[in-house]
């Protein structure tokens, strides 16, 4: 009987010092586990802006990828007259993208009002990957953001710059996927993300109405 009760215990043994070792290599980020990717300034997307900051906040909300690459792509306006301006960085991981942001003119209106600039809202709610929770936020003509989204509706130019009314610039950052972060750490970092991407905006775009951001 004690012969037997030690080939059991054994295995037993072997298997708890297998698990062990396991968790000790996870955490070092010894193979065959995942090392996460750095984040390179100098092949991040300009149109996010400030790249310090930018990197921070890329850091706490993307997920655990081995490489991370940027696709940047940026239409200018050609003059003050243009209502074309148009930007889109797209942040990818091993296998497929995990972030967004993109920036694009739009009429406003004769001037921005509660109803246009909740139709905005609304639109950017609908489009969210999730169904998360969205708060309102201090910036632009608007701001809103969850923690998978965020996003600034910003004026750009005053009424009789460009037929129509006022243009304003709607940017937006989207999350694919999980965040790294809490819900409350996430969405902190997607409005850092969405004001940078709105300032470098504002002024690439020739913007003559205050960003308010």
């Amino acid at each position: 009987m004690a012969t037997a009760r030690k080939a059991v215990v054994v295995p037993i043994a072997l298997l708890t010092g297998v698990s062990v070792l396991t968790g000790v290599a996870y955490v070092a980020g010894f193979p065959p586990f995942q090392e996460r990717g750095t984040i390179d300034a100098g092949t991040m997307c300009e149109s996010l802006g400030n790249s310090s900051k930018v990197i921070a906040s890329l850091e706490r909300v993307l997920p655990r990828q081995s490489r991370y690459s940027f696709d940047d792509e940026v239409t200018s306006r050609a003059n003050n007259s243009d209502d074309n301006y148009t930007s889109a960085c797209f942040v990818s991981g091993d296998t497929e993208q995990v972030l967004s942001v993109r920036t694009e003119m739009m009429l406003i209106g004769p001037e921005p009002t509660k109803s246009t600039v909740a139709d905005w809202a609304d639109g950017i709610r609908t489009n969210s990957p999730d169904q998360r929770p969205f708060r309102s936020f201090a910036a632009g003509n608007g701001a809103v953001a969850s923690s998978r989204t965020s996003a600034i509706l910003v004026p750009c130019t005053p009424p009789g710059e460009i037929p129509g009314g006022e243009y304003d610039l709607s940017v937006v950052v989207t999350l694919k996927g999980n965040s790294r972060a809490g819900d409350t750490e996430s969405r902190e970092s997607l409005i850092d993300l969405v004001r940078s991407a709105a300032d470098y905006a504002h002024r690439n775009a020739r913007c003559d109405l205050a960003a308010k951001l």
